[in-house]
């Protein structure tokens, strides 16, 4: 073989082995990169607080609950959502309540928890709260679906499901 036909030949052998080699290890790399995490987020039937001269229920209203800033949903009692959220940082926060951070992790389970309550001169104080998945599936197990006229985010994120019927599991160490 000739030199000009071996200068040729090269550059479309490391061609071909660059293309069969993405073509083996792409859906690998896809997989990782669209990886998604369950977050539910539910609000109890029950109050947390009952009505007492120094307390009282606000769980009647809607909760307003933003993620990274944004307004995702509002939720009121006896309502919950399964959301498949990309794996990363969030910010989750209502309207009057400190911001919770969480970083979601593949093969993770997330509960969030909306909750109402009095203040010292009976002004609704919010709060968002990780819950842990034993609490949050006997909590969440009477709860029905979040309406969709509630949900103001992509709903391609939200999972459909007529109740919740989840099952802890551990999460995976990192």
């Amino acid at each position: 073989m000739n030199q000009e036909a071996s200068s040729i030949i090269r550059p479309v052998k490391a061609a071909w082995i660059t293309i069969l080699a993405l073509s083996v290890f792409s859906p690998q790399v896809l997989a990782q990169s669209s990886q998604s995490v369950a977050v539910t987020i539910y609000r109890p039937s029950g109050s947390i607080r009952g009505n007492t001269i120094f307390s009282c229920d606000h769980n009647n209203y809607k909760i307003f609950v933003f993620r990274d800033g944004r307004k995702m949903l509002k939720i009121q009692k006896g309502n919950f959502v399964t959301l498949r959220l990309p794996v990363g940082h969030y910010a989750f926060k209502s309207t009057r309540s400190k911001t919770l951070e969480i970083d979601l992790k593949a093969g993770g389970q997330y509960f969030i928890r909306p909750r109402q309550t009095c203040g010292g001169a009976f002004l609704a104080q919010e709060a968002i709260e990780l819950v842990a998945c034993e609490e949050a599936t006997t909590e969440a197990q009477t709860l029905s679906p979040l309406d969709a006229n509630d949900i103001y985010m992509d709903k391609d994120l939200v999972e459909n499901v007529r109740h919740y019927s989840g099952v802890c599991r551990e999460r995976p160490v990192f």
